[in-house]
This record gives C-alpha cells, sequence and structure tokens, in this order.
C-alpha cells in the first residue's frame, strides 16, 4: 500500500475544503457594501475540483488496502 497517495489525497482535500470557504472569508474580510451579498460563487466552485480529486484519491488508497 502506497501511503502516499493516501497523504496526497488528504492534502488535495483540505486545500480544496480551504479554497470552497476561502472566498466567503475574502468577502467579510474585505467588508464589501452589503448590496452584494453573494460571494463569487464562479471562484468558490473552482474549490470542487481539488475536493474532489482529494477525495478520489483517498478512495483509492482505501480500494487497494482491502484488497
Amino acid at each position: 500500500m502506497n501511503k502516499s497517495i493516501y497523504f496526497l489525497g488528504i492534502l488535495i482535500l483540505f486545500l480544496g475544503l480551504f479554497w470552497l470557504h476561502s472566498s466567503d472569508l475574502i468577502f467579510h474580510l474585505n467588508g464589501e457594501d452589503h448590496e452584494k451579498e453573494e460571494p463569487e460563487l464562479k471562484f468558490s466552485l473552482l474549490g470542487l475540483i481539488p475536493t474532489l480529486l482529494g477525495l478520489y484519491l483517498i478512495e483509492i488508497y482505501n480500494r487497494r488496502g482491502s484488497d
């Protein structure tokens, strides 16, 4: 079993989850006008790519470990 795949998956997963929420954090830290209530959705959705990739790598590790 290759644990580097597992740790890489966890790292990418946390990076993706942080990216998903960073748009909201940036929005609140900038103190922009309250008329624009929604953070940038396109920027947030790009965080789904590393999140899903991280989950996929962890799943690969789990499948190889169960064999």
